[in-house]
Parts: structure tokens; sequence; C-alpha cells
């Protein structure tokens, strides 16, 4: 028996839910193969940037190899909005290494804009979105597991697991915990476990003392909660389901007003305003001082920018920057290719066109998300969660940030199918 089957080809006009179910059921093998390389990749995406590297180049390179079955389901990629417009901010980015004070270095952060591809990848397992999410849940279980095992042993610099970035922790957190919380149906026999798990999760995501992530989260987890509240007309389920919301968040501000990151979430606002000072390198400190520098190239360059990787030039040569080296010369982290701000490094490297575009990008994400199905509240939690911590990090060069805002595309391309069990699979 060969591999593909001889089955009509779907119409001209044709939906992608359409085309996906027809490439599932012309090719059976390649389908499972493909839904298990996704579940992997979404359980390790989050855990390190080499898993996350490994992982996703497995799952892209097959969905290419399929690309003979698979390219009805991508067809109407290029007439997306959010798609067009994610596509034409990395190539206006792309445009700008023309004056850009530091192509090596701009080119070096373009490389992160390859997790884009996942978007396609992902798109023909949508059958299986809810297991997906499943699979993230079970990646931030490991990553939770891999934090308790450094505390154990004493690793005090470990926060973020076998992630080295706590950040970029917390911020695939939000959507693990976006799934446990609010992950329609909303089963009996799962209640002790998604119960469990997100205590679990909460306490993780407080661990990373990872601030923009974790009150992102927390918005994030309100904005899902108030959307998913809207379509839910039986009273019992809406006040439950309002109380774990609360409850949760409730746990996560109690771990944290005992940990350390509560010290550091009330002293957040005094180490912004405060100037830096001679001594240890204080990142809260030094945050404003990239802003300002960025603002000033933009002031220079307002309409299309300074070019990708200006910050590489720019920083090093501010006067500022060159006393804090003369004080503490070992403080060379305060030398950086990006200005720690999404929105202050688009605007300083792309200008108000790169700016424009990267507005337009997260409000056709935003709309597509709302109109997405029975895991919009999941997704509008990672969106919130995306847009906050991107106010203190820059969002558009590393790889496993890229990686979660293109899986919030992909979960978003199309209006949810009906799901499928793994039981109902084709053979």
């Amino acid at each position: 028996m060969g591999l593909f089957r001889d089955i009509p080809r779907p119409d001209r006009d044709a939906g992608t839910t359409d085309c996906i179910r027809w490439a599932m059921q012309r090719d059976p093998l390649g389908h499972r193969v493909h839904l298990c390389l996704a579940l992997i990749t979404m359980a390790t995406i989050l855990l390190s940037s080499s898993l996350a590297t490994i992982s996703s180049s497995l799952l892209i390179g097959y969905a290419i190899l399929r690309a003979p079955t698979l390219w009805r389901t991508w067809r109407n990629l290029p007439r997306t909005p959010m798609v067009i417009m994610a596509v034409a901010l990395y190539a206006w980015l792309a445009i700008t290494l023309s004056w850009s004070p530091d192509t090596e270095s701009g080119t070096r952060l373009l490389r992160g804009s390859r997790y884009l591809l996942l978007i396609p990848a992902l798109i023909p397992m949508m059958l299986h979105a809810r297991l997906l999410l499943w699979a993230v849940v079970f990646g931030v279980i490991i990553q939770c597991v891999a934090q308790l095992t450094a505390f154990l042993a004493g690793w005090t610099d470990a926060p973020g697991g076998l992630s080295g970035h706590p950040g970029h922790t917390g911020l695939w957190f939000s959507l693990g915990l976006g799934a446990l919380i609010l992950m329609q149906p909303f089963q009996p026999v799962q209640l002790i476990a998604r119960v469990t798990l997100t205590v679990v999760a909460m306490t993780g995501l407080v661990a990373t003392e990872a601030r923009s992530a974790i009150a992102g989260t927390m918005l994030g987890l309100v904005a899902g909660t108030a959307f998913l509240l809207l379509g839910i007309r039986n009273n019992g389920v809406r006040l439950a389901l309002a109380g774990a919301t609360v409850a949760v968040l409730v746990l996560g501000i109690l771990i944290g007003s005992q940990t350390h990151v509560g010290t550091r979430i009330n002293q957040a606002y005094t180490a912004l305003s405060t100037p830096y000072t001679e001594g240890e390198f204080a990142m809260d400190q030094t945050r404003p001082l990239w802003w300002r520098i960025g603002l000033s190239q933009w002031r220079e360059h307002p309409i299309i920018g300074a070019g990708i990787g200006s910050a590489k030039i720019a920083i090093p040569e501010n006067p500022e920057v060159l006393r804090i080296l003369e004080q503490a010369p070992e403080n060379t982290r305060v030398i950086r290719d990006d200005y720690h701000s999404l929105y202050v490094t688009t605007l300083a490297d792309a200008g108000l066109v790169g700016f424009g575009l990267l507005v337009a990008w997260l409000a056709t994400l935003g709309w597509r998300i709302l109109g997405s199905g029975m895991i919009a509240p999941i997704l509008l939690v990672g969106l919130v969660t995306y847009l906050g911590y991107g106010f203190f990090n820059t969002t558009l060069f590393s790889g496993r940030l890229v990686a979660f805002a293109a899986t919030l595309m992909a979960f978003s391309v199309i209006r949810l199918p009906e799901q499928m069990k793994i039981s109902e699979l084709p053979k």
C-alpha cells in the first residue's frame, strides 16, 4: 500500500480547514509524524535556546519536505493582514541594513526571524491545537522541575530553569497558565490535576523573578478570563471561573510577597528613576539610559531610523556609558546591540515606518486572536503578556521570543476547527 492515498483534491475555493483535512487523509503517516514533531517542539521550545533550535528545525524541515501535500493549507497566508504586516516589518528591518552603522550586528539580529517559519509548519496541525497547547503545559512543568532542582542544589543563578534567560521562561509560562486555567471544556475529572499544575506553574513563574513577565501574565489572565466570561451563559460556571482566576492571582501575589521578587517589584520604580551610581552593574538603573540613547537615535533619524544594530555603535559611544565603564571596567554588560525595549528599539532602528508596521502587526494579531475560536482567551493571555514584556525587553530578535509570537500567529490564522482526538486519526 502506498504512503499517499488517491483522494479527490479540494476545490479551488476550499477553506484552509478543508485543505488541512485533505492533507491529513492523503498522507496519514506523514500527518502523524508531523504531529509528533509539533508536540515535541511545543514542549521543548521554552526550555532552552539549543532545544528550541533543534526541535523547531526538525519541525520546519519536515513541513518543507511535505510541501507538495501541504501547500494548499498555506495559500491564504499571503492574503492574511497579520502575516503581511509581520513579514513587512522584518523586510523593512532588513532594508535598514543599507544604512546601519553596524551591518554585522544587524544581520546577526535578523537571524531570529527564521522562527516565523513555524507559522506554516504549525498550520497543518490546527486540528490538534488544544493538544499542542497541552504540550506547552508539559514543557512548563519540565521547566518547573528544573527550577526546583536548581533551587535544591543551591544554584541561585538559575531562576529560569534550563533556560539562561528567566524572562523568556516567564513569557512562555503565560501561555501554559492560560491553557491550564482557561482551556475548554472544563471537565470535573481534570479538576485536581489542573489545580495542582496551576499552582506549580504559578510558583515557577514567580520564581523566574521576571517582573515584566509576571505582571504581564497577571494582566493577561484578567483579560483572557473577562473575554471568556463574555461567551459563557451559565452563571455558576462564570462565578467558578472568575473565582479560580482571582485565586491564582492572589496565589501569585502571596508567593511573590514572601520571596525576593516581591522586594524587586516594590523597588522597581525607584530603580528605574534613580541614576546609575558607582558599583555593581544594575540593569534596572541602566535600562532608562539605554532608552534615552535609543530615543536620541530616533530623533536624529525619525522617519527611517538609524538602521538595525545601531545600538552596537551608539551605546558604547555614549558619555554616560563610558563613565560607567571607567568607574567599573568589569560592567561590560552595559554594552548591548539593542535598547532593551521592543518599542524603543523599533523606533531607533526602523523609525516611524518600522514603528507603524509594528503597531499594524500587533493590532491585526490581536484582531485575529479575538476571532480564533475556543482558544482565543488563552492566546489573549499570551498577547497581553507579550505586549507588556515588550516594554522592558526587545522581542523581535531572540529566537524563542520570535517563536512565541509565531505560535500566537499560527494558532490564530484560522478560526479553530473542531478538534480531533488521536484515536480518530486515519491509519
